[in-house]
Parts: structure tokens; C-alpha cells; sequence
């Protein structure tokens, strides 16, 4: 019988669907192999369905092959667009949504970016979300990550089915009637109806929590109430989930058990309703995951097939790749699925069940969080400690207190909303939401429970899963807790494994037109980053124009490239001059990331427009290091401050501090944005001076590094930090023609992203990297490898 078994067929289905989209085909071959003979083995109608689920998903593969390779570019023409209304986001002088994108010969799905010009315009696209819209803009690819471990928004957006982003130029509104089957966002009308219907109902803050919690919207969370739910490790909660649909199938059980509704009518009451929560929660994969698997369940009973709860999950599981084969690389897809399926498992267990309640909860609780650390890991790069005990505060709190407030309210709304009681109703789960967040936010003030991990590798996670397993194994056969130490302190060692790797790291950050150079090195012995780069505004904006979720090098670049390293604290931040380009991004990193020591000189200090900005910084423990002109100083073993006594200001880019540094067997000369003369100072104190890596001063300007400069330093390896497509012309032809003339490997952010060099001081690992360590480069959102000639 297929009973039973059908987590097998989940198991195939997922490894036929992951390692297709990466490409390990022989791997896949022999996972087919073994597995469909394990089916054959148990059922030979579970055969037949793993081929026939093949076949669905191959041509699934070769349907998303198709998508995954468009033109970057199709040029300016007028489109008919459908909006998804629910995705309709003004953010100061930015409209964003999503929408079905028609030029009479071709539809794409698309993310439409539109600049608001006017603040009545601003009030009249946040008051109106029209149904249609005529268009004329360009279609382009989303923009791709150029940093290690960064965001990829091409891949985020290619994995919801939307292959471009039409940028705007007229935006015109269309009134066009069209039946239910014409849209391609059939019931997102009438969800956006009752998103209006609780605006017009309820108090803002009730509003704001029956959309997030009943219908999956959660645009109007403020960024406190989010952050801080992350931060205590239990931002599941502000999302609908399973728990949502156990808590309304409950409800609506025990309200036809008062009505003596018949257990079978149950079930066709259930196989109704759960599509229709789905549909108007979403479409989200946790409410997908929650309300499939009960709805085969139901089905299962009702045609006398009794299915498991396992087998409910893997056919819950197999429909979703089938359907969406990307979402299987979806984090809530991964933590949904995933913990679910560990919570089925466990109730299984024997000696689970033998368990106190108490006791119950403790060991799920630290069993979910022991699985899901490799998810958070790959995806965040953090994870917070604080769900292995909050999570028994504020589950009960949400489940038996504010998500019944919430659905009375909302489900009595059209009998009491304007009387004396759906007031109170009202008020009351305002109240029961303020002591929520007040409460999150008083324990996220007076505990830090965040702990940085960085990005676990490959073979890491696999062995954090086995030993998860492990553990799970001696705890069922009832030994004592002693035996599951060894186990604790291994997962212990590969929680901090990033942070004290022996690998060290330089890395040149991808800021564009600016400079970031992180240097990590082996066994956690320091980080320094020199300069953070600056995004250019040149005009000021109005008030409305502000936008509460804008891009920023400190959150959205240096603070993820940071955090994947597994780097919790940045030792040292040096910056070299005072020019927007090389400091821009101080007093954002400042305040969101943990930084001991500013380093700087005195020109640098005494600034007028850099003071500015060090005085916006909120922190007060920041110990501030000044550097004197004439004062040798050694900010690490491994790197030193180059004082050739230069004293005149009348060039800025002068001014910079330039640093040598020893890493891996390769001399390091980091040179801001010295020019020419200051160059020859330095040749004229350290005529001795070499280095086997330039950092190019000041993003390869003709200004910079002359012709004997570059005799004088002969390096093999030269780097420029430097924006694409930029203003100022950098870098200038001659700058490259002169490195070509003296054989150095050149390495451009513009072309390559971001440049990671990787050494070692065990002998070992250094004799893997090539004893001298190795460049890699960010080409096509994947690292690769330099060649031959570019490597060690």
C-alpha cells in the first residue's frame, strides 16, 4: 500500500527538484536510483507515481529553464498592466507593485517601480490602487548580488516567477471592466476588499494586527515591532501560519461539536473552508502548508483512505515543488516544512509521549531550534537563543488570548462593529496588542539574545543535522543527559566555527563608486574594516519624499558581508580620509553593528562635514583612536600605518591614511586616494617600500598611481574599487594601460563585484590555498575561481 510510504515519495521529489535546480546531475541520478528502488521495493503504485512525478517535474525544469534565461533588457514600450493590489507600497516618493505586464504581443509578470513626483500625487496613489494601468517604461533584469552572501534580488524575485522590473516614465491610470476569469489576480480584488474593510472598521493598531495575523499583510508592522520580534527569535508569530490554522479549526470545531453538527459534515464544512482561508490569507506557503496538509487529511477520511499525518505532509510537500518548483529555496518553505515535520515525527515517538507536558514543551522547543539553526544560519547569518524559552511566553499568549480577540472581532464586525460592545471588543485587543509589544520590547532592551553564526558551510550543515540525530537517537533510548554532551559541545564548536575559522579573509567590498576593504583574520584575532563607502545623494529630499525601506551600504552591504563572516564585533574602523565616498556609511554601521575602535587622523577629525556626521552617531562608547602624522603606529601585528610625515592640507585626497599590511605570504598597501605627489613622499621616506597587492588609490583616477610609484611598489596584484558605469570616468584608461605594462593582475569592482582573498597560517590549509592563498571574484551572483595566471 502507498500508505505510509509517501514521505519516501517526498523525500525523491525534493532531491529531484533541488539538485536539478543546481545542477549535480550525477548525484541526482544515483538519488533516483536508490530511491525509486525503495519504492518499487514497498509499493508498485508508489513506483508509478514517482515516474509519473518525474515527468511533471521535468517539465517543470525545462518551463522555468525558459523563464530563468530572458533578455537583460527589452526595450521602452507601453504596457497594459493588471495590478496585484495587495502589493500596492507607497514608501515616501517610491510606488512599488506587482503586476501582469501586457504589450499586445507578449504578458510578463513583473515588479513595477514608479518615482512619485509631487506630494498630491503621493496622496492620491496612497488613497486610490487602481485595477489597471497603462504604462510606458522599460523593462529590465533585476540587478543581481556583487557582494559575497549578500541579497540577491534577481534570485528573489526569479523564485516568485517574475523575471523583470518595469521602470516607469508616464503612468496613466485605465478604467477596463474584466470578467473573474480575464485577471490573472482572480480573488486579489476581493482580498484587497476586506484589507479595506479593516481600515474603515477597526482602530489603526487592531487594523494593522487582523491584517497581518488573519490575512497575511503584514506592510503596516512598524519596523520596531518587527525588529524586535526578530531579535527575540519569534517573529514567526507575527506571521499566519500553522498555528493560525489549528487555532481556527479548533474554534470551528468546537463550535458546530456545541451545534451537533455530524462528524462527516465536519469534515465537508473543513474541505470548503480551508481554500477559502488560504486564498484570502495569501497564498502564503505556511498557511499553504497548514491548510493542505488538514485539508488531504479530511479528504482522506472522507473517501476512507486514512492517511497519516506523515503521508498528509509529503503529499502536501510533493504538490508545492510540483506546482513552484523555486519555492523549495524559500525560507518560510524550508522553517515551515521542516518544523512540521519534526513535530509529526516527535508526537510518533513513544518515549515522547511517556514525557510530562512540561517536558514536552522544553525538549520541542529546544529540538525545533536545534533544526532550524542551519535554515537561519544559510539565510540570516544569525539566529536568537531567546525562542527556547519565549516561545512557551508568547505562543499561549497569541494562541489562547489575542487570536481569538481578533477573530471575534473581525467575524462579528458587521453586527457590532459601531455598538457599545465591538467598541470594547476593539479597545480590548488594542490593549491585549500594546502589552504584547511593550512587553517584547522591555526584554529585548534588558537582554541581548542575538547570536552572529555566520553562514554554515555545506559539510557543516550536514553534520549539524547528523548530530541533531544523534542526539535524537540517545535521547530515545533513554540514556542519561550526560551522553548527549559530547554531542552539545560539537554543536557548540560549529555555532562559533565562522567566527574563529583558521581561514583568514580581505575582502573588497562591492560599495560602488566608494571604498570598503574588510580584513578578518584566522582564529578571530581581529577585524578591521578601512573606510565604508557612501551613497551619493545630490539633492536634498523633501520630508514626503523620505523613505522608511530604502537601500543603505550599512544594512543592506557591509553589516551581511560582515555577519556571514561570522564577524560580531568589529574591532577597528578606519577611516582614511574625510570624503563621502570613503565615510558615508560610518554613522549608520556605527549605530546598527558593534564597532570598539574609530580610527582616523587629525585632518579627519577636524572636518566640518565629517564632524557632522560623527555627531549623529548615537552610541557613546565608541573609543575614538587619532592618528598623528610623525607618530609610527601599529594598529595590528599584521598592519601598519605608513608615516611619511606629510603635513600638507591643501589637497584632501592627500590626506588619506595609507596602511601596509602583511596577510597570508602577501604584502598588502592600502592607499585611499593618495595622488601623484603625495606618492613620491612616500617613495622619498620608505625607498625600500614593495607591495605584492595595490589597492589602486582613489578608484584608478589618472591622478593617481604614476609611472614610478609603480616601479617603485611592482606589485603583482593590483585591486580598484570602483562604481559601474560612474560619473567620473574611473578607472582612466592610462591608470589600466600602466598596470597592464607592469604585469599586474588587475581585479575591478565594477566587473568583478566583490574581491575575496583567502589565506591560512596552519600549514595544511595553507598548502590547500595554494601556500600563498587565493583570489576569488563574484561573477554572475556565484564565486568563482581566478585562473591560472590570477592565482597562487
Amino acid at each position: 500500500m502507498i500508505r505510509g510510504r509517501l514521505i519516501i515519495f517526498s523525500i525523491l521529489i525534493g532531491l529531484l527538484v533541488s539538485y536539478n535546480l543546481t545542477g549535480y546531475t550525477v548525484l541526482l541520478l544515483i538519488l533516483i536510483g536508490a530511491l525509486v528502488k525503495t519504492a518499487r521495493s514497498a509499493d508498485r503504485r508508489l513506483t508509478g507515481l514517482i515516474v509519473l512525478s518525474l515527468a511533471a517535474v521535468t517539465l517543470r525544469m525545462l518551463a522555468i529553464d525558459d523563464q530563468l534565461n530572458p533578455p537583460d533588457t527589452i526595450p521602452s514600450d507601453s504596457y497594459l498592466v493588471e495590478v496585484k493590489q495587495t502589493s500596492w507600497t507607497v514608501d515616501g516618493d517610491r510606488l512599488r507593485f506587482q503586476g501582469m505586464a501586457d504589450n499586445g504581443k507578449v504578458s510578463h509578470e513583473v515588479m513595477v517601480v514608479h518615482k512619485i513626483s509631487s506630494e498630491q500625487e503621493k496622496e492620491e496613489r496612497s488613497t486610490i490602487i487602481p485595477s489597471h494601468l497603462l504604462i510606458e517604461g522599460e523593462l529590465n533584469q533585476p540587478g543581481r548580488a556583487t557582494n559575497f552572501n549578500q541579497f540577491d534580488y534577481r534570485t528573489y524575485l526569479n523564485r516568485k516567477n517574475i523575471t523583470y522590473v518595469l521602470y516607469t516614465n508616464e503612468i496613466e491610470d485605465v478604467d477596463l471592466a474584466q470578467s473573474f476569469f480575464e485577471r490573472a489576480y482572480k480573488t486579489d480584488p476581493f482580498r484587497q476588499d476586506l484589507l479595506d474593510y479593516c481600515d474603515r472598521i477597526f482602530q489603526p493598531t487592531t487594523g494593522r494586527y487582523i491584517k497581518a495575523l488573519i490575512f497575511a499583510d503584514r506592510r503596516e508592522l512598524g519596523a520596531e515591532v518587527t525588529d524586535t520580534f526578530k531579535q527575540l527569535g519569534i517573529i514567526h508569530l507575527l506571521s499566519i501560519s500553522g498555528l493560525h490554522v489549528s487555532l481556527l479549526i479548533g474554534m470551528l470545531d468546537k463550535i458546530m461539536t456545541g451545534l451537533t453538527v455530524t462528524r462527516e459534515s465536519k469534515r465537508l464544512v473543513f474541505l470548503f473552508i480551508l481554500p477559502v482561508f488560504y486564498i484570502f490569507a495569501g497564498f502564503g506557503i505556511s498557511i499553504y502548508r497548514a491548510a493542505m496538509q488538514a485539508w488531504i487529511r479530511y479528504l482522506s477520511d472522507t473517501i476512507d483512505c486514512h492517511l497519516t499525518s506523515l503521508d498528509c505532509w509529503g503529499l502536501t510537500f510533493c504538490i508545492a515543488v510540483i506546482v513552484r518548483p523555486m519555492i523549495i529555496f524559500s525560507v518560510g518553505f524550508q522553517l515551515s516544512f521542516l518544523m512540521s515535520f519534526i513535530l509529526l515525527f516527535l508526537s510518533d515517538q513513544v518515549f515522547f509521549r511517556e514525557l510530562s507536558s512540561l517536558k514536552q514543551i522544553v525538549f520541542v522547543n529546544f529540538a525545533l531550534f536545534c533544526f532550524s539553526v542551519p535554515i537561519l544560519s544559510f539565510h540570516f547569518y544569525e539566529l536568537s537563543w531567546g525562542v527556547l524559552f519565549l516561545n512557551s511566553l508568547f505562543v499561549p499568549y497569541v494562541t489562547y488570548l489575542l487570536m481569538p480577540v481578533l477573530l471575534i472581532l473581525f467575524v462579528t464586525s458587521p453586527l457590532l462593529a459601531l455598538t457599545q460592545f465591538g467598541l470594547f471588543l476593539d479597545e480590548l485587543a488594542r490593549w491585549v496588542i500594546v502589552i504584547m509589544e511593550e512587553g517584547s520590547l522591555i526584554i529585548d532592551q534588558g537582554m541581548s539574545l542575538m547570536i552572529i553564526t555566520g553562514r554554515l558551510s555545506g559539510s557543516q550543515t550536514v553534520l549539524w543535522f547528523a548530530l541533531c540525530i544523534l542526539g535524537l537517537l540517545q535521547v530515545e533510548k533513554r540514556k542519561k543527559l550526560v551522553s548527549t554532551l559530547p554531542v552539545a559541545a560539537v554543536l557548540v564548536l560549529l555555532l562559533n566555527m565562522n567566527t574563529y575559522s583558521p581561514i583568514g579573509q580581505v575582502i573588497m567590498i562591492d560599495v560602488g563608486q566608494g571604498d570598503a576593504v574588510l580584513i578578518k583574520e584566522p582564529f578571530g584575532r581581529g577585524s578591521i574594516l578601512i573606510d565604508t563607502g557612501g551613497l551619493q545623494v545630490w539633492n536634498e529630499k523633501e520630508e514626503w519624499q523620505i523613505r522608511n525601506n530604502d537601500y543603505t551600504l550599512g544594512e543592506d552591504v557591509l553589516i551581511p558581508v560582515m555577519k556571514s563572516l561570522g564577524i560580531r564585533t568589529l574591532d577597528q574602523l578606519v577611516i582614511t580620509h574625510p570624503h563621502w565616498d570613503h565615510y558615508g556609511a560610518m554613522s549608520e554601521l556605527i549605530d546598527s553593528f558593534p564597532v570598539k575602535t574609530l580610527v582616523m587622523n587629525d585632518f579627519t577629525k577636524t572636518h566640518s562635514v565629517f564632524r557632522q556626521s560623527l555627531s549623529q552617531i548615537k552610541g557613546s562608547a565608541l573609543n575614538v583612536r587619532i592618528l598623528k602624522p610623525d607618530e609610527p603606529v601599529k594598529l595590528t601585528d599584521q598592519l601598519h600605518v605608513i608615516h611619511d610625515n606629510w603635513t600638507d592640507q591643501t589637497n584632501e585626497n592627500n590626506q588619506s591614511i595609507v596602511l601596509l599590511g602583511r596577510y597570508g605570504r602577501l604584502d598588502w598597501l592600502f592607499t585611499g586616494d593618495i595622488e601623484e605627489v603625495r606618492e613620491k613622499n612616500i617613495m622619498k621616506h620608505f625607498p625600500e617600500l614593495n607591495a605584492d597587492v595595490l589597492k589602486v588609490a582613489h578608484h584608478g583616477s589618472g591622478t593617481s598611481t604614476h609611472e614610478a610609484f609603480l616601479s617603485k611598489i611592482d606589485p603583482d596584484y593590483a585591486l580598484i574599487s570602483v562604481g559601474e558605469n560612474n560619473w567620473f570616468g574611473h578607472p582612466y584608461q592610462e591608470t589600466l594601460d600602466q598596470l597592464s605594462r607592469h604585469g599586474a593582475a588587475l581585479f575591478r569592482t565594477d566587473e568583478n563585484g566583490s574581491i575575496l582573498y583567502n589565506y591560512s597560517d596552519i600549514k595544511y590549509l595553507d598548502y590547500h590555498l595554494q601556500k600563498k592563498g587565493i583570489f576569488n571574484v563574484m561573477t554572475d551572483n556565484d564565486i568563482k575561481e581566478s585562473n591560472d595566471e590570477n592565482s597562487f
